[in-house]
């Protein structure tokens, strides 16, 4: 997630899979004026309405609180004596957990998008024998699909986006995509 007020708070919800490596971008909040209590409502809904594939071809609601990560920036004290907007939005239920940012971090999420967004030859090929991207974003999700194709170049920096720019969808999506992932496999044991 990438919090914001005046500007939108953007959350991404991505899933991946592990045979392949490709990431979905499943769902997405994207609005503007989200008081902390809103915006944990929205997030839980969220969490709550997405369908969980139990294996065994075992689908079903999901009862399970979603943990994320959100920009450091909403963990931050405002000086006014309040929790964060984090804070808030983590004790109404969200398990939000801060993105470590140090130098070069952006560009880092910059160079990990360009890597999703190029073709991934453990994909499908589509008609013309071209594979499809290591990423793809569901159509519900329209503030990605509007705002990363037209994310400019940093005037400062070739290898950064302009981050004056609508990048909150950029940013909440490359803070998903740096999660450590786990995988399991589900496998017979014998000869105990």
């Amino acid at each position: 997630g990438d919090d914001g007020y005046n500007a939108p708070a953007s959350v991404h919800w991505l899933t991946q899979n592990p045979d392949n490596g490709t990431f979905y971008v499943i769902a997405e909040i994207y609005e503007k004026g989200l008081l902390p209590d809103e915006f944990a409502r929205k997030t839980l809904e969220m969490d709550y309405s997405i369908r969980v594939n139990f294996g065994d071809d075992e689908v079903g609601e999901n009862d399970l609180e979603l943990a994320g990560k959100m920009d450091s920036a909403a963990f931050s004290d405002t000086g006014t004596g309040k929790e964060s907007r984090a804070a808030q939005m983590n004790r109404l239920g969200c398990r939000w957990r801060a993105v470590e940012k140090g130098t070069g971090s952006r560009v880092m999420r910059a160079q990990m998008m360009h890597k999703v967004l190029a073709p991934n030859p453990l994909m499908h090929k589509d008609r013309n024998g071209v594979c499809f991207p290591g990423i793809r974003i569901f159509s519900r999700c329209t503030a990605a699909i509007r705002t990363i194709p037209k994310l400019p170049i940093s005037d400062k920096n070739p290898e950064d986006v302009d981050t004056d720019s609508e990048d909150h969808a950029f940013d909440s999506i490359t803070y998903g995509l740096t999660e450590k992932r786990a995988y399991f496999v589900k496998a017979k044991i014998t000869g105990i």
